[in-house]
């Protein structure tokens, strides 16, 4: 990044500029506001790798219907949703976050940062009404969806 700036002795290193480690100092400057954090990012812009939209979905998501958090099919074709209600929690703590952030001005237009769209799964071959079925099913089982 043109604008670099070296810090002496930083306490913290983050490796690039992405929503994990803009979240991670975001936090770790709110619990100690004295905190040398030094950031290193390789290209010219900010969060131009994995956050980028184009290269990612450039989202966090609660993972519902995502398709690679739900392999595991049974024997008769139920799925495993584990993985997706595991990130749904995980997901579920970030929009916690991000409403602190706001309250305590860390994000100062949050329709610029977080934004409900809808989300869609595709899946192209033969029992794909039944994985949506069992897929529905155990999500209804999540304390999330009662």
């Amino acid at each position: 990044m043109s604008s670099a700036q070296y810090i002496e002795n930083p306490d913290i290193v983050l490796i690039g500029s992405g929503v994990m480690s803009a979240t991670l100092g975001a936090m770790l400057k709110s619990l100690e506001p004295n905190l040398k954090i030094q950031l290193y990012e390789v290209t010219e812009e900010l969060a131009q790798e994995s956050s980028n939209g184009w290269n990612n979905a450039g989202t966090g998501h609660a993972g519902i219907c995502e398709l690679s958090y739900t392999p595991n099919r049974g024997v008769n074709g139920e799925v495993d949703v584990s993985k997706a209600i595991e990130i749904f929690e995980q997901f579920e703590q970030s929009k916690y976050f991000w409403a602190y952030a706001v309250r305590h001005g860390l994000i100062d237009d949050p329709k610029k940062f977080v934004n409900s769209v809808p989300h869609i799964s595709l899946r192209l071959r033969s029992g794909t009404g039944r994985f949506f079925t069992f897929t529905l099913q155990g999500n209804e089982c999540s304390s999330f969806f009662q």
